[in-house]
């Protein structure tokens, strides 16, 4: 059996929040749980209990430690590409080391993938509910910039996915919850993201990482040029074309190892992709209880997607 030294690997993960949102709102529980783990790490040991019972070689032990960066967002559509696709492409080199929240700045080094991003956001009453799929179209309560904060044709522009589905075994992952972690069957699965700014940010970060599945190497713009292009109802050709021969593709299941566009190698085609709605007030769990079942749901993504294992 193998004896050598245990060695530590560390994994980024980027979870959001919302700023409040909606007349004489001062605050949003999704950040108020996200806040909670800013800069915090999550040490795994994987020390081949299994392989070891069993006589098989193994491994050497590995401590896997999970360096959670947050960020909390608009309620408003405009930003969100523009805020996500960095993080998507370029890792944590897109990801400022001088934090402007309460806690101090912890350094981030540059040219890391992010291997997880769980965003959340404020729900229905009483329940924490797992999201399994975005909408590209449907997008027609304004956000937080007022009645003309909507987008255009009332879908997420430069994407040509219909609809996506997180990769994640939500079904696994609300089992482990309700039962392994006993938190109960007031987390569950939900298939209606709400068609808003939650929903919005789930399909871009859902779409992202689908481009870099497909391989893909330019659909979406670089910056906020292209946006103000297509709010004035003006878009380059070489887009329309793009866009047009992505239509109808349906998206991949598989990594595609030849993907060389916008992204760098700090861009992971396997990224694990999440979202979370909490309930917006008050039980059946307090702020600190949401923000555990978060840490929970990483510890459980590593635990079933570590490199190697088949899901993967």
């Amino acid at each position: 059996m193998t004896t050598t030294k245990p060695t530590t690997n560390i994994q980024y993960a980027y979870l959001t929040g919302f700023e409040p949102f909606g007349k004489d709102m001062t605050k949003n529980r999704s950040w108020d749980t996200i806040i909670q783990l800013n800069n915090e790490q999550i040490a795994i040991t994987n020390d081949h209990q299994n392989e070891k019972a069993q006589g098989q070689n193994y491994d050497p032990p590995v401590t896997e430690i999970i360096h959670c960066v947050t960020e909390r967002l608009p309620v408003e559509y405009e930003p969100i590409p523009k805020l996500l696709m960095p993080k998507h492409r370029h890792g944590t080199t897109a990801i400022s080391n001088s934090s402007s929240n309460d806690k101090s700045p912890v350094y981030i080094p540059p040219n890391k993938p992010f291997r997880y991003f769980v965003h959340c956001g404020a729900g229905v009453p009483g329940i924490v509910r797992i999201e399994v799929q975005a909408f590209k179209y449907g997008y027609f309560a304004p956000g937080n910039g007022g009645p003309t904060d909507i987008p255009p044709d009332n879908c997420v522009p430069g994407y040509p996915y219909s609809m996506l589905k997180t990769s994640v075994d939500v079904f696994g992952l609300v089992k482990y919850l309700q039962e392994e972690k006993k938190w109960g069957n007031d987390i569950v699965i939900s298939q209606n993201a709400g068609a808003y700014l939650c929903e919005y940010t789930y399909y871009v970060s859902l779409a992202e990482n689908q481009l870099k599945r497909d391989g893909v190497k330019t659909l979406v713009p670089k910056d906020s040029s292209d946006f103000d292009d297509q709010n004035s109802g003006v878009c380059c050709v070489d887009r329309i074309t793009r866009y047009l021969s992505l239509a109808s593709k349906e998206p991949s299941s598989g990594r595609n190892d030849d993907y060389n566009g916008d992204g760098d190698k700090a861009s992971d085609p396997n990224a694990l992709i999440l979202f979370v709605h909490v309930p917006p007030s008050g039980g059946p769990y307090n702020d600190a209880q949401l923000a555990q079942i978060i840490r929970d749901i990483l510890v459980w993504l590593n635990r079933e997607y570590r490199k190697g294992n088949s899901k993967v």
